[in-house]
């Protein structure tokens, strides 16, 4: 298998692992508060990267910590304020508006990667934006209760995209297991601070925590990890390109495990914002005419 093929394996199962975090993450929302929830899982997720990074961690790695501290600091801090909005948006709008809406993460991604990584913006582009953003109006429109959690969700989908650049840019020389392991850590810190302080903090039973765990296995620790390998094989346009199939997993696994499904307007606000995002994508693939390369 070539590079290029197990980056583009690593970006899909990694989708659909995340896929299915957002309806195990919605579930311990239920029983707990978004803080705490938040709080669980990424405890949780440290107490496994501290395992791993005991067995595999390796002195180069230490030097690389120790060189790239700033980045990977601000890196985890985005992270950290990113996931505290998540939850809070999934607990509020539940997984399928959440899902839809964290498709501005694929707008703010491109956008980021035109600007600082030169890649290349066809101007058919700018109406699968047009698209993206109607869709998230259209879900929006038809429940105003739903607007400060998509307020909530456009903000976390920047910092996400965000933070994909710092590591595309900055955190090259950081292996992927230790990039995401120091991730969860300053995360899980960070969270901690904001959640005691805020006395938010509340410890359900243990069948809640046993999903908490489930979730941080799965999530932010194997999908994230495939998430950064895939990043280093195929780059930042593609493995959003990957990223954009997610709400479709999203239906799928609420259907399945919560047997929720969408309302009209969720549906069709949410078919918008695919259309939109399918729209990005082709013109994402489509070659630059010669009169745009030459401007």
């Amino acid at each position: 298998m070539n590079k290029q093929t197990k980056g583009y394996l690593y970006a899909f199962i990694s989708m659909v692992l995340l896929a299915l975090g957002y309806i195990l993450n919605f579930y311990l929302t239920q029983h707990t508060t978004a803080e705490s929830a938040a709080f669980l899982l990424f405890g949780f997720g440290t107490l496994i990267a501290i395992a791993i990074s005991f067995r595999y961690a390796t002195k180069k790695d230490v030097k690389h910590i120790t060189k790239h501290g700033k980045h990977l600091l601000a890196f985890g801090v985005l992270n950290g304020i990113g996931a505290l909005l998540w939850f809070q948006t999934v607990q509020s709008a539940g997984p399928l508006v959440t899902g839809f809406l964290l498709r501005f993460a694929t707008i703010f991604t491109i956008l980021l990667g035109v600007l600082f990584l030169k890649e290349r913006f066809n101007k058919g582009e700018i109406a699968g934006i047009l698209l993206v953003v109607g869709g998230a109006f259209t879900i929006t429109y038809t429940d105003v209760s739903l607007l400060s959690s998509a307020v909530l969700a456009i903000i976390a989908s920047f910092l996400f995209a965000l933070v994909a650049l710092i590591s595309s840019v900055h955190l090259k020389a950081v292996r992927p297991l230790v990039l995401n392991n120091v991730r969860i850590a300053i995360m899980f810190c960070m969270i901690a601070s904001y959640t005691l302080l805020a006395g938010r903090l509340s410890i359900p039973g243990p069948g809640v925590l046993a999903v908490a765990a489930l979730s941080a296995l799965l999530t932010i620790v194997t999908a994230l990890l495939l998430f950064f390998k895939a990043l280093r094989l195929i780059g930042l346009s593609k493995v959003a390109v990957i990223g954009a199939l997610e709400p479709f997993f999203i239906v799928i696994f609420s259907f399945l495990i919560l047997q929720r499904v969408p309302t009209p307007a969720q549906l069709a606000g949410g078919m918008v914002i695919m259309l939109g995002i399918g729209v990005l994508l082709y013109f994402r693939k489509k070659p630059k005419l010669v009169t745009e390369e030459l401007e």
